[in-house]
């Protein structure tokens, strides 16, 4: 577990005891300030669609897309302040308003990409190497090893290893297909009141399922 920059922590030791801050948050903060949903203005979409445009004349592989072929100048402000609610703040932010409906598929993944390059580096979400992850029922099966995301199951609370999780809303499923999102922190804090005795617990290494989906070398 990493602690996030410019939350108020104590320490019992060198354990964290109870965490102060944004990023411990309960539902129903988030119900009654929606602070956390941000608009994409016309003007900040006009400029995605440039960088879109631009890196498409480039003739790079969007696995190899960069800051450089993928430029936006002025929205950098803007990105940077989402960034610093990611790592430093409640640690979730909904991003609304971009056209997916007027874009190709190629330009969706490219705008969705470049945002994600800005943030930080991409990495692969499976044991292929795959930079984008399509969240879909494909009738495949998790008792034959499929991930949960290309079946029709419900997926409990869990982590993902990246630093940042974006997820694109490309069509609204006809059914179910909801996220839920909870904060570590304020579970953390639960422990602290309820079950100290098992924190440590929580500093430990401990094996998890990769599913069989891990690169090679790794």
């Amino acid at each position: 577990m990493s602690m996030q920059a410019g939350q108020a922590i104590s320490t019992v030791g060198s354990i964290p005891g109870y965490i102060k801050g944004s990023c411990a948050w309960q539902g129903k903060d988030i119900q009654e300030s929606p602070s956390w949903i941000v608009h994409w203005t016309p003007a900040q979409i006009a400029e995605l669609e440039t960088a879109a445009d631009h890196f498409a004349k480039t003739g790079i592989a969007l696995e190899n897309i960069t800051t450089e072929s993928f430029p936006v100048a002025t929205l950098k402000p803007f990105i940077a302040d989402v960034l610093h609610e990611l790592m430093q703040g409640r640690g979730f932010v909904m991003l609304r308003g971009l056209p997916i409906q007027n874009w190709s598929i190629e330009k969706a993944a490219t705008i969705y990409m470049g945002i994600g390059r800005h943030m930080g580096s991409l990495r692969s979400s499976n044991g292929k190497g795959h930079l984008l992850g399509h969240v879909r029922d494909q009738g495949a099966k998790v008792e034959a090893g499929a991930r949960f995301y290309q079946t029709n199951k419900k997926l409990d609370y869990h982590t993902d290893s990246a630093d940042i999780v974006g997820l694109l809303c490309l069509q609204k499923a006809k059914e179910g297909g909801e996220s839920f999102i909870a904060s570590s922190m304020a579970l953390y804090n639960e422990m602290v009141k309820r079950r100290p005795d098992l924190i440590p617990a929580m500093f430990t290494p401990y094996p998890t399922d990769r599913r069989g989906e891990v690169p090679e070398g790794r």
